[in-house]
């Protein structure tokens, strides 16, 4: 297996969790620091939501 870097994305300050759905589409990263949630679109390679969390987000479970 081999792996390649397909694109690098600005995610806040201090990203600490990060979840794929199952389906490979969306891409969940925690930014403690910034404390937000930020949403990756994996078909288009970038940031396409960032959501305000409670203070110092550090994990994160989807169920999707």
């Amino acid at each position: 297996m081999t792996s390649n870097v397909i694109a690098t994305l600005v995610v806040g300050i201090e990203p600490e969790g990060v979840r794929i759905s199952h389906d490979g589409r969306w891409v969940y990263v925690t930014a403690e620091t910034s404390n937000t949630v930020l949403v990756i679109d994996t078909a288009k390679n970038q940031v396409i939501n960032t959501v305000k969390a409670g203070d110092g987000p550090w994990g994160i479970v989807i169920n999707d």
